[in-house]
């Protein structure tokens, strides 16, 4: 499986692919799955400990990345990370987070349908909309809201259980027919939404 860029007028410039998986995990990276901080930008450095560092990048995971990618890959999800930064800044990053080759693609800033605003469009990507589900900590850039699992920006604290938190939805999404649906849940579940939900679920 590989993706086809399509650079039609009437589409995003996300890419298709000739084989459709059965559900697919697009995450998001920059303050959902790692904190960068550039050395030389002028802000103060941060008070914790990076885990790796890439040219000016100093990088910290977000604490249960690897969990995430290995739980999501054993309930038979593509992973993608749909990042909008570029690629000359983001491949390096995601070829260290994912030493097991666990992620199958990766979509940068120039695949969003605004890339400008950096909005991302699920069906840009020639997945079905009922079977993908995105872990975005700016879910208002997500063009198909229904399918984000929203989640609280990292900020580096190593206390931060987020990903932890929301391996749930594995638990509870073979309910559903429809992904959207397993979404809304923890989505309530989390506290991101108004109603919440008294069901609780874990790994």
């Amino acid at each position: 499986m590989y993706f086809m860029f399509v650079r039609a007028l009437h589409q995003s410039r996300v890419s298709l692919f000739l084989i459709l998986p059965e559900k697919t995990l697009f995450l998001d990276l920059d303050e959902t799955l790692v904190k960068t901080h550039v050395s030389g930008s002028g802000k103060p450095s941060p008070s914790y400990q990076y885990d790796f560092v890439i040219k000016e990048y100093h990088v910290k995971k977000r604490p249960g990345i690897d969990k995430l990618l290995q739980v999501a890959t054993d309930y038979g999800y593509e992973i993608v990370i749909f990042t909008a930064g570029r690629s000359d800044y983001a491949s390096p990053i995601i070829k260290r987070l994912d030493p097991k080759g666990l992620i199958t693609h990766w979509l940068y800033r120039d695949s969003c349908s605004d890339s400008v605003h950096c909005i991302k469009d699920l069906a840009a990507t020639g997945r079905s909309l009922d079977k993908c589900v995105i872990v975005d900590d700016k879910w208002s850039r997500v063009l198909q809201t229904e399918n984000v699992i929203r989640i609280r920006e990292f900020t580096g604290d190593m206390k931060d259980s987020e990903l932890t938190r929301l391996l749930c939805f594995f638990k509870i999404e073979r309910e559903y027919k429809d992904l959207r649906d397993a979404v809304r849940h923890v989505n309530y579940q989390l506290g991101y939404l108004k109603k919440r939900m008294s069901i609780w679920c874990w790994l």
